[in-house]
């Protein structure tokens, strides 16, 4: 018997594995192969999802101006969250009408950067009011790659 997604088995039915780019897209979204689902994944931490504190020093730099600095971002999906008292001024960030939803997580909420070189739209997000799971990321901030993160 092989498994079906669905968790039941269709008699005589030969197992094949999933193409590579179904295996990538669960990657990239942080869902590994064996997990129930995300939410299950990410409350049994058992991916590399589930946050972590890094004690190391992290810093989010744009056009060499220091945005946030922490020794205590949480690291959740490769993404450093940097506590809300490490942003080093918060007048250079403006919220946005822009939101997203995470099933995991919850609806993020965004921020524009007022850089040197010009405004960066959208390159910074956080949680305000996220789900049980993500409950330690509450108002971190998280940043795209147009801000340098160095840890």
């Amino acid at each position: 018997m092989s498994p079906r997604a669905n968790g039941t088995h269709r008699p005589g039915a030969k197992y094949a594995p999933p193409p590579r780019a179904v295996y990538e897209r669960l990657l990239a979204i942080g869902l590994q192969f064996g997990a129930e689902s995300a939410t299950d994944d990410a409350i049994g931490g058992n991916d590399r999802r589930h946050g972590a504190v890094d004690d190391v020093m992290a810093k989010a730099v744009v056009d060499g101006t220091v945005i946030a600095e922490s020794d205590s971002t949480v690291v959740v999906e490769g993404n450093h969250y940097f506590p809300p008292d490490s942003i080093a001024d918060w007048s250079l960030l403006t919220e946005t009408d822009r939101t997203t939803v995470c099933p995991w997580k919850g609806t993020a909420s965004y921020y524009s950067i007022a850089a040197p070189s010009g405004t960066l739209d959208n390159v910074a997000w956080t949680y305000h009011d996220p789900k049980d799971a993500a409950s330690e990321i509450k108002d971190h901030v998280a940043f795209y790659p147009q801000v340098t993160v160095e840890a």
